[in-house]
């Protein structure tokens, strides 16, 4: 843990590199090429032009690093899905789109897409929240990793969905306005996603009381303080596991973030 951070990289990164959290070679996107027969999943949503520039709120999940001073940033936007995005000489200390690129950051981007390139790429835009209650908490940015990987991993690229944009915001405001993160948030989280994945349970029966399981299925997170006390360990240990093993299956990736957040009640110690 000793020395300084490597020149270039932000602090934040060099704390959570060792944790898997982030990618440090990105691939490139040879299928997002659009005009060309490997149009991929794109084409449906951007017309097959030369130039376009387009705007859209968005939550940057992640970022690694391309070339010297380039990032490629995974950004969920609310209108066009999840998007690998270029920006460009942002790991330059005064790079004016620094902030825009930064992981659990919220923001109105502007992009500029090209007919021959792999990546849109950011041109400009407006920070809207950098969800500052969450960059105090080591727990808390945990638990914002965690949302941002179980989105990432169960979500196609360029594929709409704004509910999932929705939830992922909703997660964000509740963990940060909360003095901790309860450990129903985080169930509830993934039992949403899977929802809206189409591979939930909301409809199976596992034993858990129907008001308890309702409520671990609404998107406003409005009661998981609550339900940290009726719920019981029992039952969010069920839930957890049946979510757990749901996403694992599907999944595209190895969930790294499951090892430090506090999903089960024997990893926190109650």
């Amino acid at each position: 843990m000793g020395g300084s951070p490597r020149r270039g990289r932000p602090l934040l990164a060099c704390a959570f590199a060792p944790f898997g959290l982030q990618a440090h070679k990105p691939a490139r996107l040879t299928s997002l090429r659009l005009g060309s027969k490997s149009t991929g999943q794109m084409s449906g949503y951007f017309p097959d032009t030369t130039l376009m520039y387009f705007c859209d709120e968005g939550i940057a999940l992640r970022q690694r690093p391309l070339r010297d001073n380039d990032r490629i940033v995974t950004v969920f936007t609310r209108k066009h899905g999840k998007l690998e995005v270029n920006f460009k000489g942002v790991r330059r200390a005064r790079a004016r789109l620094r902030a825009l690129s930064e992981s659990v950051t919220y923001s109105d981007y502007r992009f500029y897409l090209k007919k021959t390139s792999n990546f849109p790429v950011c041109t400009g835009g407006k920070v809207i929240s950098v969800f500052n209650g969450i960059r105090l908490s080591r727990e808390k940015l945990f638990s914002a990793f965690y949302f941002n990987e179980l989105l990432m991993s169960l979500t196609p690229a360029a594929q709409p969905a704004e509910k999932k944009f929705e939830l992922l915001l909703s997660a964000l405001r509740r963990a940060e306005e909360v003095p901790r993160v309860p450990r129903a948030l985080l169930v509830a989280y993934a039992l949403i996603l899977i929802e809206y994945c189409g591979i939930g349970f909301k409809h199976t029966n596992i034993g858990v009381d129907s008001g308890i399981w309702e409520a671990l299925h609404d998107p406003s997170f409005s009661k998981v303080e609550e339900l940290e006390k009726l719920a019981g360990s029992q039952a969010l240990d069920s839930a957890a596991d049946l979510a757990v093993k749901k996403i694992r299956e599907h999944a595209s990736r190895e969930i790294n973030t499951l090892k430090f957040v506090k999903i089960y009640k024997a990893e926190i110690g109650e």
